[in-house]
């Protein structure tokens, strides 16, 4: 457990919005941040990790986590904000981040391990507050955000898991979840 002060929030068969989820993917989560960096700590238990996620722009249909994060009018819904952002990383070892329709992509610090066990893996991320057009990150300020668990075969995805929204999460922010930075 990387913050043991926090509970983690848990990501399960409850939450697919895509496939069936025949292997019990289910990820732990959790978020903490300071002045220069958002972070998120995930153990993903998935019983073939760490497949897929070769290209870049197609991420999501490698094993792997998106994540969906709006700090302009987090109480807001509807259609994604010009300054929303969708992060795609890959659970390959190596395999990197990509900001969707981002020209400009501000890298994450990226970590993967895969369990020893080979039923998971550990990833862990470091997201600059610039990549989501925020200044000065202070307690109480709300962020629209969600999380997705990416399921592949090797070849696509099968399965999707995602904590509060859709699979129309990278069109529509009205189902996204909210985080609030506190101490």
């Amino acid at each position: 457990m990387p913050w043991p002060t926090r509970p983690s929030e848990r990501i399960g068969k409850n939450e697919l919005v895509l496939g069936q989820n025949k292997g019990d993917v289910h990820g732990d989560f959790w978020l903490c941040w300071d002045q220069r960096n958002l972070y998120l700590f995930i153990d993903v238990n998935d019983p073939t990790p760490c497949l897929g996620g070769k290209n870049p722009e197609s991420f999501w249909n490698g094993d792997g986590v998106e994540l969906f994060l709006g700090a302009d009018a987090p109480d807001h819904p509807g259609e994604l904000r010009f300054t929303d952002r969708q992060l795609m990383v890959s659970a390959t070892p190596g395999g990197g981040a990509y900001w969707a329709k981002q020209t400009n992509q501000v890298p994450p610090e990226v970590k993967v391990l895969p369990f020893a066990a080979g039923n998971g893996y550990s990833m862990e991320l470091a997201i600059p507050w610039s990549a989501l057009n925020v200044n000065k990150p202070e307690k109480g300020m709300k962020l629209r955000f969600d999380i997705a668990l990416d399921n592949s075969d090797g070849e696509k995805r099968t399965d999707q898991l995602i904590w509060s929204g859709t699979q129309y999460n990278h069109s529509d922010r009205t189902m996204w979840g909210t985080a609030t930075l506190v101490d």
